[in-house]
């Protein structure tokens, strides 16, 4: 969705049958989100708040782990292992703070700013507003083997940067058929089958509508 400005700063966008949330964004600001459930009126005011520009402030915390170790295990829990995943870049990693809290041997990251993720194989550039992260560990470690889970939520943003939309495109189709979206898709529309998919329980294949 693109858009100009008027004069007075207003600007259109139909969001006629949108699907995914709106972002308003703009340099020393902070990030408005639309979601795709709140356009119910014809107008929105939006008025944007304008970024802290403290310094921030210095935390003195024991870590079991060096910045670098923490940030070699935030690349592999939040990008993937993937050939996907491997092949992206975040190119401003310094606005992310990494720390492990020993209490509940958990990995836990903030970003004060969206988070610039190059992907030199999908020919993407992402900008993520990264609201939290965190990966936990059944020891203190931050080994996959000890991992139990990692979650994070925020906002995505995507530029196309395709030179060869051909084998881009191709790509992108096979990431997509390969990812949890798709999966999701097809187990809601009773297709896995169709799209040579199984649902499995406890390592074991089951069916789908016993579970659903």
């Amino acid at each position: 969705i693109t858009s100009l400005s008027q004069k007075d700063g207003s600007f259109f966008i139909d969001l006629k049958g949108l699907h995914n949330n709106v972002v308003v964004d703009y340099v020393g600001y902070k990030m408005y989100l639309i979601t795709k459930e709140e356009p119910s009126q014809k107008k929105l005011a939006i008025r944007l708040e304008p970024e802290n520009e403290m310094l921030d402030e210095m935390v003195i915390i024991t870590s079991p782990f060096t910045r670098k170790e923490m940030m070699k295990a935030f690349k592999i829990y939040f990008l993937g292992t993937t050939e996907n995943g491997k092949s992206c870049k975040i190119n401003n990693e310094e606005a992310i703070n990494l720390y492990f809290d020993i209490q509940t041997n958990s990995l836990i990251a903030e970003a004060k700013e969206p988070l610039e993720i190059l992907n030199k194989n999908l020919n993407y550039t992402v900008k993520f507003y990264l609201q939290n992260f965190t990966s936990n560990f059944n020891a203190k470690s931050l080994e996959s083997y000890n991992n139990i889970s990692t979650s994070f939520f925020g906002q995505s943003f995507y530029m196309d940067t395709t030179k060869n939309s051909t084998r881009s495109n191709k790509r992108r189709r096979e990431a997509y058929k390969n990812g949890i979206s798709f999966f999701l898709k097809n187990l809601a529309t009773g297709k896995l089958k169709e799209n040579k998919m199984q649902f499995y329980v406890d390592g074991l294949p089951v069916l789908e509508e016993d579970y659903f």
